[in-house]
């Protein structure tokens, strides 16, 4: 017996998730940020904003994932199932402009390619937070969409 429901269980482990990786990420920012010296054209915080919002609806995505599965094996295979298209698929490696208008419209499913857009065009072309909005808004709709979800599935392990 639990004293929370699936929804606010699942919710604890984005938070405590999130507060490991948002160390990580900015730790690295910063490392990189004194090794190469990069120039971001647009603010910090909205780099922060589609950073936390980007982990929360990755860490909501694994949740889904493991949301009824039986074991640590089979939920960490879905997820690899699924992690390698959207890498390969996202723009992390390589540009997708030339890639037919099918497959480029089908990456929007993925959140990664939400993220690397708005990211991209934070640091690279100074965007506000107007020109990022659909990014976000699609990334806090996927988040609630995923987590609403888990809880819906969400399977207690039986002793």
């Amino acid at each position: 017996a639990s004293p929370v429901n699936a929804f606010e269980f699942l919710s604890a482990q984005v938070v405590s998730r999130l507060a490991m990786l948002m160390l990580a990420v900015v730790l690295q920012f910063v490392a990189m940020n004194v090794l190469f010296d990069f120039l971001v054209q647009g603010a910090y915080a909205l780099l922060a904003l589609i950073a936390v919002l980007g982990s929360v609806t990755l860490i909501s995505l694994g949740l889904l994932m493991a949301s009824r599965t039986g074991s640590e094996e089979l939920a960490l295979g879905i997820l690899n199932l699924l992690t390698l298209p959207m890498i390969l698929l996202s723009g992390v490696w390589f540009s997708l402009e030339g890639a037919p208008a099918l497959l480029q419209n089908l990456t929007l499913i993925f959140p990664l390619t939400h993220v690397l857009q708005a990211a991209r065009a934070v640091m690279i072309d100074g965007a506000g937070l107007a020109e990022i909005a659909p990014a976000l808004i699609t990334l806090s709709m996927m988040t609630l969409l995923f987590l609403m979800t888990a809880a819906l599935r969400f399977k207690w392990v039986e002793d």
